[in-house]
């Protein structure tokens, strides 16, 4: 048999032996391990408590940017009914030509003479 004492630091051991299987008299050990498992439980629950809020954060941001998107396409589809896309030089130049025609119409109804 073997002192617990004994195994942990090597040294020569006066205390009685005791069995492999013995543990550790718990008078001495049991509050340091109280402790450490309390401060272990709180850091854990704090952890997951923070992975909890990341979670609902990202979920809310997801959100956030889905309804942004969604918008942003319903407001593209709009425009595409109405035969505008948004940005595209095609449908810009189209419309200046347009605008430019009617000023053209109205400056000649301007000039012309009255009889």
């Amino acid at each position: 048999m073997v002192c617990w004492h004994t195994r942990l630091c090597s040294k020569p051991c006066s205390r009685p032996r005791r069995s492999l299987t013995h543990s550790p008299p718990t008078s001495s050990v049991a509050p340091q391990n109280r402790t450490f498992d309390e401060l272990w439980e709180r850091d854990r629950l704090a952890k997951l408590g923070r992975e909890e809020a990341d979670a609902s954060a990202r979920a809310q941001m997801d959100a956030a940017r889905t309804a942004v998107l969604d918008r942003q396409v319903r407001g593209a589809c709009a425009a595409q009914r109405r035969g505008w896309e948004p940005g595209g030089l095609l449908s810009v130049k189209a419309h200046l030509l347009s605008v430019k025609a009617h000023l053209l119409s109205v400056k000649a109804h301007l000039e012309t003479p009255e009889d």
